[in-house]
């Protein structure tokens, strides 16, 4: 769903038609360069945790998403919570040093996660450090 224009309503849908349709099936998802912003990331937070359609995945793409600090957040509570996850690309997002630092204290809670991108965030030293 590279470029398709979907928004936080479009992630809730698709979390909702995985979840009854093709549960566990959908592996990697990419959601890369859809302005999604903070509202959307918590929509992909719900989605790839609890009883979301994307629990099951272990790549997401979620680059260039314009999601903030506050999105940044959302990703943390997502790290903290999805035990599938494998790969995350977080490039491109805004998310500035506090957003990174979030995530990178979230990675404290999180064995599964092997491969996470997080360049282009405006990180600064203090992020960089974390």
């Amino acid at each position: 769903l590279h470029s398709c224009s979907v928004s936080s309503e479009g992630v809730r849908a698709l979390s909702e038609t995985l979840a009854k349709v093709n549960p566990g099936r959908i592996t990697s998802l990419n959601l890369f360069l859809n302005s999604l912003g903070a509202s959307g990331a918590a929509e992909v937070k719900n989605m790839c945790t609890g009883e979301g359609g994307g629990s099951a995945l272990r790549i997401l793409n979620v680059r260039n998403n314009s999601f903030g600090v506050l999105g940044g957040v959302e990703m943390a509570k997502m790290i903290s919570e999805n035990r599938s996850l494998v790969s995350l690309n977080l490039d491109s997002n805004g998310l500035g040093p506090e957003g990174v630092e979030v995530v990178a204290e979230a990675l404290r809670s999180n064995s599964s996660l092997t491969s996470l991108s997080l360049a282009f965030n405006r990180a600064g030293a203090v992020g960089a450090e974390k």
